[in-house]
């Protein structure tokens, strides 16, 4: 995380669901569930599975 305004996630498999409060995402067979205010997705690599939110 980087000033509590970026993430970077590896190993995500899917995205679950997404919206400005919520984003589901599957990581390992795992839920990771992310909540905060006006979320966005920026970056999808589907590749290497790398999420820039």
């Amino acid at each position: 995380m980087e000033n509590k305004e970026k993430i970077s996630i590896n190993g995500v498999d899917d995205v679950e669901s997404f919206d400005e409060n919520n984003i589901i995402l599957v990581v390992d067979e795992e839920l990771l569930i992310i909540k905060g205010f006006d979320l966005k997705i920026n970056k999808i690599n589907t590749e290497t599975g790398e999420r820039y939110l």
